[in-house]
């Protein structure tokens, strides 16, 4: 087996399958110093220009169960763990360590490549990631898409090609039923706070503010980037008679991209001041660059004027979106409770901590699995602050 056994407690996360809604904050606060560890473990890795979090390589995972971090190692020798709790330093509590066979890196390098290929042989590759729970890598296609059943594929069952694909990369290889993910923004506008709706008058686009920020020491919102074009689109609030607030500076949504944002400057900054709230509900009072598997994550649906929630279940996942474009490094949560809809995109996601909000991304999109499991997709603020937005905490 790929995974040792681990240090002994119950596993909240498998032990209670669905989370109830009335126990919700409480699973929240126990989870506050795990989750605290993980911001301190990704603080500690670094990360890239582009926001890739550089994980180290004997690491291979992190999940949250109930009030620990579980670190994934392929080295758990007392030499490798002791810098793990020198890192998260009074959280060492909090961890908990488990030897596997492959680290993140390798499995990550091997996905990527597989999926390449496949993509090359015209199979409809919708998403593919690492499983940190499971210490193996996903490679999701669209199985009631007409070019799975073609003839390129019509003669290979997917486990046979995952059992290829898995000796070929020399690492193991699932095939899951994944259609593309469905982006979420519509036509129409909004206040300058987490949750409002704002429209891009040059894409003819509504969508909604995820929060407020500065970049380049200037004030700024930030929002999806399906909703525009390119940098320079006009932002308005129609609320406010038609205003504009200002024009697009930062977009991230071209086919291939990493993440799915916009960074907006603010322009009429004598009609529009910011704010760290979202929806007058919560307080933004810190962020979480890269939330582990496992963390119980917030976020708002303004269309329904209601939050939603649910766990982290993949992080660095490439999906397919509707619009045909394939956006990576996204964030799936898995709905426990709440909705998405038209025009929800761009909303933001956080955690509901004892000490106010901490702000994690921006809604991507959702799909709906074949048993009804609604799953959400955010870009993780680890891409956002590293192309220069700072969030609002106060």
């Amino acid at each position: 087996m790929a995974i040792a056994a681990i240090t002994s407690f119950s596993l909240f996360a498998t032990a209670q399958g669905v989370i109830i809604d009335n126990t919700y904050e409480q699973l929240m606060l126990l989870q506050e110093d795990a989750v605290a560890a993980n911001e301190l473990l990704n603080e500690s890795f670094g990360h890239d220009a582009v926001g890739n979090i550089t994980f180290p390589n004997d690491f291979a995972g992190a999940r949250i169960e109930e009030n620990k971090l579980v670190l994934s190692l392929t080295n758990t020798g007392i030499d490798n763990t002791t810098k793990y709790l020198n890192w998260v330093g009074d959280y060492a509590d909090c961890l908990v360590f488990e030897k596997v066979d492959y680290s993140y890196n390798h499995l990550m390098d091997a996905v990527a490549r597989a999926a390449h290929e496949l993509k090359e042989l015209g199979y409809p590759i919708t998403q593919y990631y690492v499983s940190e729970t499971n210490n193996d890598v996903v490679i999701g296609m669209n199985f009631d898409d007409i070019s799975y059943q073609d003839s390129v594929l019509r003669s290979t069952r997917s486990e046979t090609l995952a059992t290829a694909l898995s000796d070929e990369y020399n690492v193991p290889i699932r095939f899951e039923n994944i259609a593309p993910t469905t982006v979420t923004a519509t036509n129409a506008i909004a206040t300058l706070r987490g949750g409002a709706k704002i429209t891009n008058i040059t894409a003819n686009c509504s969508m909604t503010l995820s929060c407020c920020g500065s970049y380049g020491g200037v004030p700024a919102i930030l929002t999806c980037g399906h909703g525009g074009q390119s940098p320079n689109d006009i932002i308005k609030y129609a609320s406010s008679s038609g205003s504009t607030i200002g024009n697009v500076y930062i977009h991230r949504y071209y086919d291939g991209d990493i993440g799915d944002f916009e960074i907006i400057k603010i322009t009429n900054t004598d009609t529009f001041s910011t704010s760290n709230s979202i929806n007058n509900t919560y307080s933004i009072t810190g962020t979480l660059s890269s939330p582990a598997v496992g963390t119980i994550i917030k976020y708002y649906s303004r269309t329904t004027s209601s939050f939603g929630y649910g766990s982290v279940g993949r992080r660095n996942v490439e999906v397919k979106a509707s619009s045909g474009k394939t956006i990576g490094g996204l964030t799936e949560l898995k709905v426990t409770y709440g909705s998405c809809e038209s025009g929800d995109s761009g909303g933001p996601f956080f955690q509901d901590a004892s000490s106010g909000a901490k702000y994690c991304g921006v809604l991507h999109g959702n799909r709906t699995d074949s048993s009804g499991n609604m799953y959400v997709y955010f870009t993780p603020y680890t891409y956002i602050s590293s192309a220069g937005f700072s969030v609002r905490t106060n």
